[in-house]
């Protein structure tokens, strides 16, 4: 289901009562989309694809079409790739025989004993999420020199409409340029599955909450006053709030609490062998005096 990010934004705002006096407009779509892209890390679709090989071992991801830097992640790699109508075994590699590597920003699928051939297929099982894609709800912007072209990624910072470096920092997306003073700019929307859309809208009432107490946290003031005493309980008040959306976003989605994971306890323990155990009993090797 492709969800503008108006939708979200109206159930995010009936989630917490007055959120829009609290956090501007432009700040709250900011972290619904960052809440997005948190569920998207949390519940990855997962996607296969072939990259053609070349004689070489190292293969950029960027290639591969629905790769997210910064999101994806390579699951499992398979070479040669199985052809179906042949009723190929596929031959998935173990973990030791391909690996993550970067030249700087570049990201590569390494394989370090293959050289696969133009003729051979690398099939590569990755993470993604579903792609931001422009919506039916526009707005007309007036704005002297924008400097903005279609198809650009824009988004607001409370001031002027910006170009975004990519659309993950993105609100909107240029749709119309009549001239440098003016544009048209259609808002962002995602296709989530209808079954988590009120867990992700719990997920961004806990960043929208989260930045009020961040908020409220910061006081320049050098000595407590009654003023900063009230803000430091409005910052609690609302961290305790940005808590607890984050508690029912897991629970509703099945995600565990990393705080409520038990720690790992040994499987086993070191005694010295020739040492003899209480009670008188005989050593283990050698009898007493040996």
């Amino acid at each position: 289901m492709t969800i503008p990010l108006s939708v979200l934004l109206a159930q995010v705002d009936s989630e917490i009562s007055g959120l829009d006096s609290e956090l501007a407009e432009y700040r709250r779509l900011r972290l619904i989309k960052s809440a997005v892209a948190q569920y998207w890390h949390d519940v990855p679709v997962e996607v296969t694809e072939d990259i053609t090989g070349d004689g070489g071992r190292y293969y950029d991801v960027a290639g591969l079409a629905s790769w997210v830097e910064g999101l994806s992640n390579i699951l499992r790699v398979q070479y040669p790739a199985a052809t179906i109508a042949d009723d190929d075994m596929p031959q998935w590699l173990e973990s030791h025989q391909w690996e993550d590597y970067w030249d700087g920003a570049t990201h590569y699928l390494h394989l370090p004993n293959y050289s696969p051939a133009a003729t051979e297929a690398i099939r590569v099982l990755y993470t993604t999420s579903l792609p931001w894609v422009a919506s039916a709800v526009v707005v007309d912007i007036e704005q002297p020199s924008h400097g903005l072209q279609v198809d650009d990624y824009t988004y607001y910072d409370g001031d002027n409409w910006l170009e975004a470096d990519d659309i993950l920092n993105a609100t909107h997306q240029v749709t119309v340029v009549p001239d440098s003073d003016n544009f048209t700019a259609a808002l962002l929307a995602s296709d989530i599955p209808t079954s988590d859309f009120f867990p992700l809208c719990k997920l961004g009432a806990s960043m929208c909450a989260q930045a009020i107490a961040a908020r409220y946290s910061r006081t320049n003031e050098p000595a407590i006053s009654v003023d900063s005493i009230r803000h430091i309980t409005r910052a609690q008040e609302w961290a305790m709030r940005a808590k607890e959306f984050l508690r029912t976003y897991r629970e509703m989605l099945g995600i565990p609490d990393p705080s409520m994971v038990p720690d790992v306890t040994p499987a086993s323990a070191t005694v010295r062998w020739p040492t003899a155990a209480e009670g008188g009993r005989r050593y283990l090797f050698h009898r007493r005096g040996e």
